[in-house]
């Protein structure tokens, strides 16, 4: 069976995704396994999710960096500038950020460090 009009190598493919993804570690297990993760100093976990009027915001930083945390409409207009370019050390933080003044909809949240960023999608419902 033949399911597209030209053929294809899937191993090119992936070392054409791998070649985008500069920032990522492949971890085998057993050698029966690949999986690529990211190699990030900056983990984020936003709950509740939907969230209505608040959220939190959990993040952890492996090493100290200047941190801007800002949440976007899916037009990608800032509608909030939570955090800007603040000096921020390691370790784990947590935020509370109230989503009041916010419409319904979908938001993305960004936690921008100086060699890294993290993007959150969060819904908000009335």
């Amino acid at each position: 069976m033949r399911l597209a009009k030209h053929e294809y190598d899937p191993g090119a493919m992936i070392k054409t995704i791998e070649s985008l993804l500069p920032s990522t570690t492949s971890i085998r297990d057993e050698g029966h396994l690949s999986v690529n993760v990211p190699n990030s100093s900056l983990l984020i976990r936003t709950y509740p999710n939907p969230f209505n009027p608040d959220f939190i915001l959990e993040f952890t930083l492996e090493s100290a960096d200047e941190l801007s945390i800002d949440l976007y409409d899916l037009k990608g207009r800032q509608v909030r500038n939570v955090m800007d370019q603040r000096s921020t050390h390691e370790g784990s933080h947590t935020l509370a950020i109230s989503g009041s003044n916010l419409a319904s909809g979908i938001y993305l949240l960004e936690v921008k460090g100086i060699n890294t960023k993290v993007l959150s999608k969060l819904v908000k419902l009335q």
